[in-house]
């Protein structure tokens, strides 16, 4: 993934930014991250019935320390309908690439991602011009690209004969727009979802997305050494080696990143299952469910079949 640049202005007047689109590439790489959400997918797919369902939402909540009563039970079913919510909109987010995602779903929630609709100049023939291929040309290159990048809006294909009143003009141009009887499209369209206030950088977003996946393709690593590959202290990056030995030296460096890496990951978890709930970009608090770091490498391998079979033993 190619870390985000720059975010265009909020109040950029584009029907869809690209700093929009970007954010939204992000939440998906989180809710394919999240137990939570994979637990809704298997609901649709039909893989678990209700009762299987309930049973695995509880246990990814239930410790040794807080058992599961029966309002926390009640609590758990009624959040997870914010997941099986945000499930119905997003859909499978893991057998599709996000441009293909995009298409199908997410311009949709969150925008269009096209060029404002304009008048477009085809051609100009000239007065006892003959038949010529190049208005066809022309036409087809309108159809093919122009029109695409324009959303394919609902369009009038018109000869309109020069030298005429400008009046007379207008008002035939007026009658044929009437009988077209095609409701104008307003300015503003509120998206059906719509990213929080608060968003975070881009940055420690892209640290979390690595720091999930790392995690995931090596549960078993020390979370300094996960946080040295993910970048979460630049600082540290450059005074400890990912291959160093243990010495009186770097004791203290990976005890700090250690400390480092382990908020990292609790804030990457709490992103991805906020995500989950349609909440994104959030560290908002909230109780997190146990992530089997085999079962979200085993999803990713799903979205990116390039990935190697993760070894259940196998360490940085």
């Amino acid at each position: 993934m190619n870390a985000v640049k720059s975010i265009p202005n909020r109040s950029s007047k584009e029907w869809s930014t690209r700093g929009i689109k970007q954010y939204v590439l992000l939440m998906v790489e989180f809710l394919r991250l999240s137990p939570s959400y994979a637990l809704a997918r298997e609901e649709v797919l039909g893989e678990l019935n209700p009762a299987q369902i309930r049973q695995r939402l509880l246990a990814m909540y239930a410790t040794a320390e807080n058992p599961i009563n029966a309002k926390m039970q009640s609590v758990l079913l009624e959040d997870f309908a914010l997941v099986q919510k945000t499930y119905a909109e997003f859909g499978d987010v893991y057998t599709m690439n996000f441009d293909d995602w995009w298409l199908k779903a997410g311009a949709d929630l969150f925008g269009f991602d096209y060029q404002r609709p304009r008048i477009t100049k085809i051609a100009q023939l000239v007065k006892d011009e003959s038949y010529s291929e190049t208005p066809t040309a022309l036409l087809d290159a309108y159809l093919k690209n122009g029109r695409v990048q324009q959303g394919m809006p609902n369009s009038l294909i018109l000869a309109l004969p020069l030298g005429m009143p400008k009046r007379t003009l207008m008002m035939e141009l007026s009658r044929l727009i009437d009988k077209a009887n095609v409701p104008a499209q307003p300015k503003a369209q509120k998206a059906k979802r719509a990213l929080t206030k608060q968003r975070l950088r881009s940055k420690p977003l892209f640290m979390f997305v690595k720091l999930l996946i790392f995690k995931a393709g090596s549960p078993s690593s020390p979370l300094w050494k996960l946080g040295l590959r993910a970048k979460v202290s630049p600082k540290y990056s450059e005074d400890i080696a990912l291959d160093s030995k243990v010495s009186t030296k770097n004791i203290a460096l990976r005890m700090n990143l250690t400390v480092l890496t382990s908020r990292a990951l609790r804030k990457a978890k709490l992103v991805a299952e906020n995500a989950a709930r349609g909440q994104f970009p959030s560290t908002e608090p909230r109780a997190l469910p146990d992530f089997d770091w085999y079962g979200v490498y085993d999803r990713l391998r799903i979205s990116y079949p390039q990935l190697k079979p993760c070894k259940k033993t196998r360490a940085l």
